[in-house]
């Protein structure tokens, strides 16, 4: 029995505890406002251009998600839930994690075994260099750089999230928008 991690990658740069609640502490806009500045810069239109060509290629392996875990930045949030939407999960399910936005590979890890048992694939919406650092890790990869809009499928022989450690996955496959083209 596998679990299979599917990981789409949206931007260079996630557990909330209600779906679609970020919560902005004043005090931390008062202190960071540049932070909250980069937390709420929108999708480029590159994003908006290649979500449509990824969410194609995913529909085309007959790939399916249980669960879509997103980091709060805004441009990530609009990823998820248009990619969502296009590949058939219910955009209002998608699941925001504040702990992502500054997440290394080790958050990301932790996020992934705390994921729901009932969840048995998986997508998660992140940032570089965390996601490449993650993918590499994860499946003792030789990724360089996971690109804007790249999508891997990660799959694990485990029965529990939590089995999730260094070097346990294989790399199915790993896409993105210029390629092929």
């Amino acid at each position: 029995h596998y679990n299979n991690y599917y990981y789409y990658h949206f931007f260079n740069y996630h557990f909330n505890y209600s779906r679609e609640q970020v919560h902005k502490d004043e005090h931390l806009e008062e202190v960071y406002p540049h932070l909250m500045a980069l937390l709420e810069r929108p999708l480029a239109e590159r994003g908006l251009r290649d979500i449509p060509k990824m969410a194609a290629r995913f529909r085309q392996r007959g790939d399916t998600v249980g669960c879509v875990i997103t980091s709060p930045a805004l441009r990530a949030k609009t990823t998820a839930k248009l990619m969502a939407d296009q590949i058939g999960f219910p955009p209002d399910e998608v699941f925001s994690n504040p702990e992502l936005y500054f997440a290394g590979a080790g958050m990301i890890l932790k996020t992934v075994g705390l994921l729901d048992e009932h969840c048995q694939s998986a997508m998660l919406v992140g940032h570089n260099p965390a996601i490449t650092e993650f993918a590499n890790g994860v499946c003792d990869g030789r990724i360089d750089h996971i690109p804007t809009c790249g999508l891997l499928k990660l799959q694990f022989p485990v029965q529990h999230w939590e089995e999730i450690q260094e070097a346990s996955g294989e790399l199915v496959y790993f896409d993105y928008p210029k390629k092929g083209d």
